[in-house]
């Protein structure tokens, strides 16, 4: 069967969300009531079938509108017959679901503009009282012209305010020379106490006053060139020179005084002019209150209107079958010929095939969630909080692995650990610097002894006098390495049996001696914990630059945790593959727990595919060769 798209509906006619319709159509197919319709259209067309159990199946081809309709029953007849039925029933029930649709969106639009022709018309009733209780042209010409005085007030308000400072601000001869000029801040002079009463023109008679004073001490400027201090003149001349200073003092305090009454009268002025404004913006407020009442009720019968208009247009568009499609549902071929199909043989390879594949993804899952292995430096990182100091690339090996020696081949083997040396020697550390350091793992196998040893090779290599000391006095291996005897060892030292000296064997490595562990013993935890550890690790300081220790497993036995605090610095090792997070984590916390300096990790067996080793994978080869003289 072809189901084309979605019926239109930009005017609420039948639609569907575009994103849920196929699978509406895929459940409307197989739902139980085109089945109820389709298998009694079979019992109508053909009564000489016998009913029978039918299972229905949909599909749609991908990136099309066809859908696959299958059917499986035990009847051959009926189930083909059943298929054709179900088919046609769809379609019908399409038509009715869509016929129902249309009338249910008349009627809902129909009762939609009865509501909004009943708000319409009690918008325009209201608008009409509205008119009648009140003057809107009148209302709006009076708003107008408020608005307009008010703005006069505003503007003459600033005026005074103006003129108000320059009074207080100015002094008797600025305000007065103002006045003269004909600008008072006003734009013009404006009647006050000065032109009545009787001051009248004080100010007028200060200036004059002023100016005869300057004439006089001008003309008496010019005749004392010729004339003596007591001459007629010259004393006439004072005489009149003082005269009009008195005469300024009088004006001067009259048109101070003057002065300040007019400040008074313009500071009352503004008082006045400040209630009027605010009177005539509350009669502003009032008028623009009943002007936008009338504005709002004239919107809102106008919105009902346009909204009642929008649906008696979508109305007439869905009686007339505008914007809408056709049919959308058409069947390409009819049911075919059936075929007999082994139901349970396909059932039981389906459902083993799910199952298997549920249990395998199952196992997988579990096995990755139990699996806490450290296989990268990245994840060590990520996991713990102690600094990576170095690491150790993976060495295929059926055997021990033999330690370094001079001039090794094992390129990338050697320069590990020379960088694990570098880091630290150059490590920044409080005074004094550690001079012995204690080498440890979580559990066996992880490769510490390996470490240790080759570690005091290398530091060793670097002209350090070294001292290795292995300190696993129960399954130590250190004297294996360098084919010696392992007693006299330490546990002859702690035991009090031979001196520290006496046991230490030099080695063939240059600067490098080793004391091994010597003879079981019981109780070794109780040893390392006696004053005789205390005074061994002493003395060595004076005939030893680096003192490594190698230590049994801190989860083995009690051993490391009781002489861990004694050694300077602590360094664990991990083993990428092997070594477990969540053991790792329990032997961390057993040493912080014994306040015991762990100066960080190493990551032995390291992938050496791995992106810190590409350096020596790439120049490794080229680096190990000898070095040829050039051709002169």
């Amino acid at each position: 069967m072809m189901v084309s798209g979605k019926i239109a509906g930009t005017d609420g006619v039948y639609s569907e969300e575009a994103g849920m319709f196929y699978g509406t159509q895929s459940e409307l197919m197989q739902s139980e009531k085109v089945r109820q319709r389709a298998a009694a259209r079979v019992e109508t067309l053909h009564p000489e079938l016998q009913a029978a159990a039918v299972s229905l199946n949909v599909g749609q081809q991908h990136n099309t509108s066809f859908f696959v309709l299958s059917a499986i029953g035990d009847k051959a007849d009926y189930t083909r017959a059943f298929l054709e039925a179900c088919m046609e029933e769809y379609m019908h029930l399409k038509r009715e679901l869509r016929s129902s649709l249309k009338e249910e969106t008349i009627t809902s639009i129909m009762d939609q503009v009865l509501r909004l022709e009943k708000e319409y018309d009690s918008g325009v009733q209201e608008m009409v009282e509205y008119q009648k209780n009140n003057n809107v042209p009148a209302l709006q010409d009076e708003g107008n012209s408020a608005a307009k005085y008010l703005n006069r007030l505003n503007e003459k308000l600033d005026a005074l305010n103006t003129e108000y400072r320059l009074l207080g601000a100015w002094t008797l001869d600025q305000n007065l020379e103002r006045k003269q000029q004909g600008n008072n801040g006003l734009g013009k002079e404006e009647p006050t106490t000065e032109t009545s009463g009787p001051n009248v023109g004080a100010g007028a008679e200060y200036l004059k006053a002023k100016q005869e004073v300057q004439i006089l001490k001008a003309e008496k400027e010019r005749h004392a060139r010729f004339m003596r201090p007591k001459h007629p003149i010259m004393e006439h001349l004072d005489a009149e020179i003082a005269q009009q200073e008195r005469l300024i003092d009088l004006f001067g305090q009259q048109s101070v005084a003057q002065l300040a009454n007019k400040r008074d009268m313009v500071r009352i002025e503004i008082e006045t002019l400040e209630g009027s404004i605010k009177e005539q913006k509350n009669r502003a407020l009032e008028l623009d209150s009943r002007i936008s009442e009338f504005t709002r009720l004239k919107s809102k019968a106008e919105r009902s209107k346009q909204s009642a208009d929008n649906f008696q247009s979508a109305m007439a568009r869905i009686e007339t079958g505008t914007n809408t499609a056709g049919d959308g549902v058409t069947i390409m071929e009819h049911a075919s010929v059936p075929t007999a199909t082994k139901l349970g043989l396909v059932k039981d390879l389906t459902v083993g095939g799910a199952s298997g594949l549920i249990i395998g993804l199952g196992i997988l899952f579990l096995t990755m969630l139990l699996d806490d292995r450290i296989v990268s430096a990245d994840e060590l990182r990520e996991r713990f909080q102690e600094e990576l100091l170095g690491q150790i690339p993976r060495e295929v090996s059926k055997t021990r692995l033999n330690i370094l020696t001079l001039n090794d081949k094992q390129h990338v083997f050697t320069e590990s650990y020379r960088n694990l040396r570098s880091t630290l020697h150059f490590m920044s550390f409080e005074e004094p610097r550690p001079r012995t350091f204690l080498i440890t793992s979580a559990v066996p196998g992880e490769g510490k002894s390996t470490v240790a040893a080759n570690l005091a090779i290398t530091i060793a290599g670097g002209g350090a006098r070294t001292l290795l000391i292995d300190a696993d006095l129960r399954k130590g291996v250190s004297h294996e390495y360098f084919s010696v005897e392992s007693a006299p060892g330490l546990s002859a030292v702690l035991t009090e049996q031979v001196k520290w000296k006496d046991a230490v064997i030099a080695t063939c490595v240059t600067n490098l001696s080793l004391l091994p562990r010597g003879a079981a013993v019981p109780g070794t935890s109780e040893h390392f914990l006696s004053k005789v550890t205390d005074r061994l690790l002493q003395e060595v300081y004076a005939d030893f630059d680096c003192i490594i220790v190698d230590s049994a497993p801190v989860l083995a036995n009690d051993d490391t945790a009781s002489l861990a605090p004694k050694i300077d610095a602590t360094l664990f090792v991990v083993r990428a593959g092997v070594s477990s997070a969540r053991l790792t984590q329990s032997a961390l916390d057993a040493l912080r727990k014994r306040q015991v300096n762990v100066l960080g990790m190493v990551l032995n067996a390291a992938d050496g595919r791995s992106a810190e080793y590409y350096y020596y994978h790439r120049y490794g080869e080229y680096y190990s060769q000898p070095l040829v003289k050039e051709k002169s």
